[in-house]
């Protein structure tokens, strides 16, 4: 199974998880990204480049061997998302332009694409003024988990 992790799960974990205390958590994460397990769609790696956004990538010790799965590959199902949310009439303007513009789509797209997971930090449910992936997810019938869920799933123990 393969699962594309959202941005937030890279913050937040980055975050909590310092890898100088935690590298064995993130050794693991490199790990299940270089095996595919983990897949980390471009959208989501141009967020974590933001130089506003100080991160894993400044700190991960492999970074040439992470590959990332292109979105481009899931621009035919970007669109049916997109337009699905929308045409859904509950969110506001800035909610979705919101969606348009960040990572969220389009993992939720690559996902579907890849018949995946997506792991997300998120809690459905976040009313009309923002698009939440898990709600944006179970509307499309694309899987969600969170981050702790996954670690399980993969079998990760310190």
């Amino acid at each position: 199974m393969k699962y594309f992790i959202d941005t937030n799960v890279f913050i937040d974990y980055w975050r909590f998880y310092p890898i100088a205390q935690f590298s064995s958590f993130w050794g693991f994460i490199e790990t299940k990204i270089v095996s595919g397990e983990i897949v980390v769609c471009s959208s989501v790696y141009d967020e974590l480049l933001d130089p506003n956004q100080k991160g894993w990538l400044d700190d991960v010790s492999n970074r040439n061997a992470i590959s990332f799965y292109a979105f481009e590959n899931a621009i035919d199902i970007y669109g049916t998302v997109i337009n699905g949310i929308n045409d859904q009439g509950y969110y506001n303007t800035k909610a979705m332009s919101t969606f348009q513009t960040v990572a969220d789509a389009k993992v939720i797209a690559c996902a579907k694409k890849e018949n995946a997971y997506v792991v997300t930090n998120e809690r459905p449910g976040g009313g009309v003024g923002r698009v939440k992936v898990p709600d944006a997810c179970n509307k499309f019938g694309v899987p969600w988990i969170n981050g702790i869920q996954l670690f399980q799933l993969l079998g990760f123990s310190s």
